[in-house]
């Protein structure tokens, strides 16, 4: 549901964001599906939003028919008009269009685009002691009557199960709505942006958080039924140039924003807020839309607000087929996305617990876990990746000093959440295979086909010292017991053949004992009998990640990893480690799209780039200071203390013989660097501070295009988004994402239900089943006896 506009300011309807309505997409969304006609074209406009910004970009040039436009002051009249057959076409809302399917209008929808974002909220004076929904309860909430904003009240009332009346709600157009807000006459507003932005620019206003599900954000592009019978490609061309101008505005949007200025007299900051806050991706007029539609059209009934029940189904005529499920768009390569909770601070974050929007208990409070994956669950995220190590020092991150095991973490999380991929730390050094094969597989079961190992052979030394060893294994036998580790799992995890456990009651039979096997694995490092006691899962068994940048972890990766978690500084490092790992597998005989690069990056988004840039600075400079730097840099190196050496010095190089046993890849390449460069101690821990500086700051659209400019660059797969500091990962969700989606370069919706689905993955066949039929084949055409 869209806004509806009742003074003279731009339509929300002409709100873009980038590529938010596709020109001409192979989903055919709003593709034409014919050409040709010269018959002019009546275009119904409010304020004149659109006509300006189909002029600024570009698109009234060379248009094969005539326009003709006529101005509105809103919606409802706009969309009167079109019945009366005096316009042709337009744009608005769902509000309405719904209020006028009472009456009939002869009007349809025939393209469809959702509204991203909190564009759609709640306002309240700033010091106001209402922080929830659930405060306005008894309160006085001005909004207009019918609009987007009272079904966002009626929405919530519905969802907490109270009466319509359990708010005070007083029916105000939008101007009044802010001064009896500013003046106190009434507790709260429900109003949508820009009208929103400029309540927190000018009135020290503040957003009262809701959920974004409440309302469905719909906005369609409206067609007579006259016109939809006689000027069909005109109305076709109209919506190609109408998202080819949406496109302009979000790829020029400092022009645009100065455009919807001068055009609305609105304040230019107000106008570059409300923009990148807010994202119109299009969606196809299918089942599921219109049954949103009619759930709105029951609730605007319930509350007295339509006269007689509607059914909205008859009032959509989309101008071309729906795509199907796996639409060409969809269907092309498409850009991964997951989700790394660091809790209180990991590395580099030593002081990301004072935040005071992370509890202090972060990293052991799973209901702080919940609201985080189940944030990045709404925005369709593939998966949440939980990191691990076991041993710790006094001068750890303040996350590993306390923080919940992974898989019982992710348990918990796979019943708090329904699609969103379930990925743990665990390693091949310090478990007996046996144990991690049953567990992992119980979290694929527990979350119907959704968990993930992240495999690593431990680089943390005094983790020996935890497991009753005298020392941590060296490279060559911790890299050698992975590689015969994955075998025993994987041989554990097909234990059963597929159909093994028939579980029939009419004949008492549970088990078919043939098609169980014992694995009778006898190797180098471990010696397991089998079988494993659990079936496989939807997915057939849980996805295999690594982490190792190692030459040897590297090769491990290639050999049996689905996905490779990784970090690179510049788009050529992402696309060299890229093109290694990738040239690995297809050497192994791998399909190499079968092994997804996915590095991991902090994410800093602002209203323009310079804002970004600023936080960043300011972020990266508060988390951690030098001392607390110096401290923690010697982890790659065994925890070795670099406190006892001169600062300004040359940088000790003996050091790295105190990371033999522990990260000596890491450690490796930065004693090198300090060679090369010639740098101090000191300046050496200052270059590794920079690392953690992200390529990925900016405005959203900043970040987008960065984001799409390395994913066709081949320089990664997909990103695991650190969720640092909460306000910078709901900027990302909510502006950076839509974005991405608009461009098709992410998905919109969940097609699958597991890990393996959502990353394009195929299930693992087991091999003793696929044996069985071939010997069962070759027995039926009487080739064996």
């Amino acid at each position: 549901m869209t806004a509806q506009w009742n003074e003279p300011i731009m339509p929300l309807d002409a709100a873009v964001s980038r590529r938010s309505l596709l020109a001409v997409s192979a989903a055919g969304l709003l593709a034409a599906c014919t050409k040709g006609a010269t018959a002019k074209l009546v275009i119904g406009d409010q304020r004149g939003g659109i006509q300006a910004l189909l002029q600024a970009s570009g698109q009234l040039k060379e248009v094969p028919f005539a326009i003709e436009w006529a101005q509105f002051p809103n919606a409802a009249p706009l969309i009167e008009a079109m019945g009366a057959g005096a316009i042709d076409t337009g744009v608005g809302g769902d509000a309405p269009f719904i209020f006028s399917l009472q009456s009939d209008a002869g009007v349809k929808a025939i393209a469809a685009f959702r509204l991203t974002g909190d564009a759609v909220t709640v306002m309240v004076p700033g010091r106001s002691p209402i922080r929830s929904f659930a405060d306005l309860l008894g309160k006085k909430v001005a909004t207009p009557r019918g609009s987007i904003g009272h079904y966002l009240l009626l929405a919530g009332l519905k969802r907490l199960g109270q009466r319509f009346d359990a708010i005070d709600i007083r029916f105000l157009n939008p101007s009044d709505g802010r001064a009896a807000l500013s003046s106190g006459s009434v507790d709260a507003w429900a109003i949508w942006d820009p009208y929103a932005a400029i309540a927190e620019l000018s009135d020290g206003m503040r957003i009262v958080p809701v959920e974004r599900s409440w309302t469905p954000g719909l906005g369609f592009v409206f067609a007579s039924d006259r016109a939809l019978r006689d000027k069909r490609p005109q109305l076709e061309a109209f919506t190609r140039r109408f998202a080819t101008a949406r496109r302009w505005g979000e790829t020029h949007r400092e022009a645009y924003a100065q455009m919807l200025t001068g055009q609305t007299g609105l304040p230019i900051a107000a106008t570059r807020r409300f923009l990148h806050r807010t994202v119109n991706v299009p969606v196809p007029i299918d089942a599921a839309l219109i049954a949103e539609e009619q759930q709105i059209a029951d609730l605007f009934h319930a509350a007295a607000l339509l006269a007689r029940p509607v059914q909205v189904a008859p009032h959509f005529a989309p101008l071309c087929p729906p795509p199907t499920a796996r639409s060409a768009v969809m269907a092309k390569r498409q850009l991964k996305l997951g989700l790394v909770t660091m809790g209180v601070g990991g590395p580099g974050q030593t002081n990301r617990w004072l935040d005071p929007e992370i509890p202090v208990d972060a990293s052991v409070n799973i209901d702080w876990y919940i609201d985080i994956v189940r944030q990045a669950e709404a925005a369709k995220f593939d998966l949440v990746f939980i990191v691990d190590s076991q041993f710790i020092t006094a001068d750890s991150p303040p996350h590993y000093l306390n923080r919940l095991e992974p898989l019982t973490l992710l348990s918990a999380l796979a019943v708090a959440t329904t699609h969103i991929g379930l990925v743990g730390t665990l390693t091949t050094s310090y478990n007996a295979p046996f144990n991690l094969a049953r567990r992992l597989a119980s979290l694929d079961l527990i979350s119907k086909g959704r968990a993930g190992w992240n495999v690593v052979t431990s680089g943390d030394a005094g983790t020996a010292g935890n497991y009753g060893l005298d020392e941590h294994y060296d490279y060559a036998t911790r890299y050698g017991r992975a590689f015969e580790y994955l075998e025993v799992v994987r041989g554990l995890w097909r234990s059963y053949e597929d159909d093994a456990l028939v579980r029939d009651r009419a004949t008492g039979v549970f088990l078919d004992k043939d098609k169980l096997h014992a694995l009778h694995h006898k190797g180098e490092h471990f010696s397991v009998v089998g079988p494993l006691n659990i079936q496989r899962s939807p997915q057939g068994e849980p996805v295999i990640f690594q982490a190792g940048d190692s030459d040897q972890g590297r090769t491990l990766g290639a050999t049996v990893a689905d996905a490779i978690f990784t970090h690179a500084r510049t788009i050529e490092q992402g696309q060299t480690f890229y093109a290694d790992l990738k040239g690995r597998a297809a050497a192994l005989g791998r399909d190499p799209d079968s092994v997804l690069i996915l590095p991991g990056f902090s994410i800093t988004v602002g209203d323009t780039d310079e804002e970004a840039q600023a936080i960043d600075r300011a972020l990266r400079r508060v988390d951690q200071s030098f001392e607390q730097a110096l401290a923690e840099f010697g982890r790659p190196f065994g925890w070795h203390d670099f406190r006892r050496y001169d600062l300004d010095a040359p940088f000790p190089v003996e050091a790295l013989e105190h990371a033999r046993s522990s990260f000596y890849t890491q450690a490796k390449a930065i004693t090198d660097r300090a060679i090369e460069l010639g740098l101090t101690l000191r300046e050496t821990v200052e270059v590794q501070r920079d690392l953690y500086a992200s390529p990925f700051v900016g405005s959203a659209a900043t970040v987008a295009d960065e984001i799409e400019r390395w994913f066709e660059a081949r320089a990664l797969d997909g990103i695991n988004v650190h969720a640092g500091r909460p306000s910078q990962f709901r900027r990302f969700t909510q502006e950076v994402v839509p974005l991405l989606q608009a461009r098709g370069v992410f998905r919109t919706d969940y097609e699958h239900a597991t890990l393996r689905g959502h990353l394009g993955l195929p299930i693992p066949a087991n091999r003793r089943s696929e044996r069985r039929a071939v010997e069962e084949s070759l027995a039926e055409g009487g080739l064996v006896a």
